[in-house]
């Protein structure tokens, strides 16, 4: 569980990191870092169409994240489009 699984800009990440948080940040005094759940895609996607969102799109990071984009009916992808121009997560504008 304290094995570096990778190296972040926050420095290395551990399991117990992906689990709890990270706690070099935490640790710092930053407890906003501590996770207070988890999540998988699944569940992910689960919880945010029990929140009211019509539409929730779940992507894979490269780093064991996982990432949303939850959108309502009256969401316009035109205009959230240049907010995610040139990230790993622009995928998650894509037409199904």
């Amino acid at each position: 569980m304290d094995h570096v699984v990778y190296v972040s800009p926050a420095g290395p990440i551990t399991p117990l990191d992906m689990m709890f948080g990270h706690s070099a940040s935490i640790g710092a005094g930053n407890r906003f870092m501590a996770h207070n759940t988890g999540f998988t895609a699944e569940r992910l996607g689960r919880v945010g169409l029990d929140a009211g969102f019509t539409e929730v799109r779940i992507g894979k990071g490269r780093f064991f994240d996982i990432w949303a984009l939850a959108l309502m009916p009256e969401a316009d992808l035109a205009s959230i489009a240049p907010l995610f121009h040139g990230t790993d997560q622009s995928d998650l504008l894509r037409w199904r």
